[in-house]
């Protein structure tokens, strides 16, 4: 009987083996099938639902290159802007052929001069260079737009800036006195009405005649296009050098020229000007000046000629336009 038994021991060790082998093989199995399922489910999704890699974070140097980018593309619409706004201008003359437009112009210091519209007109609208505003006080400066200048509803200035202009009450007329106006208008600005039925353009311009006073609010002008404009040969290429290098003056122009430099090109193109259509020597100039209480009216006179460096520069300008300096008393 022990055989028997010891018989009936290696049947029953050889089943628990088995049962364990089995179990094992049963659970391999089963994790098997459920990695494949899984596997399966994975695959379903990227086909419904494509894998999308984690955003890497930009670097500083991406960072300024989409921003550059960005400046650069609104840079290219704000040109393509500007030359749909010029192609599309009207031109104040032909608008005035057209009727039922009334202009006024009045004087509104050294640099600019007040245009009112009322009656039909319509944006954009062209003043062009070499528009001439004769003054109907004879006594009084005339002026002449130095710029084709346009004004658009679509081009607002960017800023309302503090225009430097000109001319103090009591001023002798030899002395141009420089004050700020917090309440003008920026050469190259304007207003409308929410009607629509009357604007003020401010034409940004310079005066002619060196020896006169210059214009203020209550002095009218009679306005004459270019072609009627008593204008000598070389202030015409004057002109027409300023808006080849500079181009035409558009209303959302306004903000990108700091007051003082947009004051200091205003008193350079001045002078250049008055080297025309006043011929004086060096010492001669009308100086532009700003007020001061701690000089006599003869040193801010010294003051406010034009310096060896405008000079130059307007040398530079003449030069340009085809003009020779030397027949001017001022480069002699």
């Amino acid at each position: 009987m022990d055989w028997l038994t010891s018989a009936s021991d290696t049947v029953k060790t050889c089943f628990w083996i088995g049962l364990f082998f089995a179990v094992g093989l049963l659970s391999v199995v089963v994790q098997i099938v459920r990695e494949n399922h899984r596997e399966e489910q994975h695959r379903k999704r990227r086909l419904v639902e494509p894998e999308t890699k984690p955003e890497k974070p930009r670097s500083v140097f991406s960072a300024q290159k989409a921003a550059l980018e960005a400046h650069e593309d609104a840079e290219r619409r704000r040109l393509a802007e500007r030359q749909r706004v010029i192609k599309s201008a009207h031109s104040l003359f032909s608008l005035l052929e057209e009727g039922g437009l009334e202009v006024e112009a009045v004087g509104a210091g050294l640099s600019c001069v007040r245009v009112r519209l009322k009656g039909k007109f319509r944006f954009p609208i062209l003043v062009p260079a070499g528009t001439f505003f004769r003054c109907h006080t004879t006594t009084i400066q005339n002026m002449v737009c130095l710029r084709d200048s346009i004004f658009s509803l679509h081009l607002q200035p960017t800023s309302r800036l503090v225009r430097i202009t000109t001319g103090l009450s009591g001023a002798r007329p030899d002395q141009v006195l420089i004050e700020e106006m917090p309440e003008m208008q920026p050469p190259g600005s304007f207003l409308v009405k929410p009607d629509g039925s009357t604007a003020e353009l401010f034409v940004p311009a310079a005066c002619v005649d060196m020896h006169k006073p210059q214009p203020a609010s209550i002095h009218e002008f009679m306005v004459l296009e270019p072609s009627r404009a008593e204008l000598s040969a070389d202030l015409r290429r004057l002109l027409g050098q300023l808006n080849q290098e500079n181009g035409p003056l558009l209303s959302g122009d306004i903000g990108l020229l700091p007051t003082k430099e947009a004051a200091e090109f205003n008193r350079l193109i001045q002078f250049a000007v008055w080297t025309i259509t006043a011929d004086p020597t060096r010492d001669g100039f009308t100086g532009i000046l700003a007020p001061s209480a701690t000089e006599s009216l003869e040193e801010q006179q010294d003051r406010g000629r034009p310096t060896n460096d405008e000079l130059s520069r307007i040398r530079g300008l003449l030069d340009r336009a085809g003009l020779d300096p030397v027949t001017y008393k001022a480069f002699h």
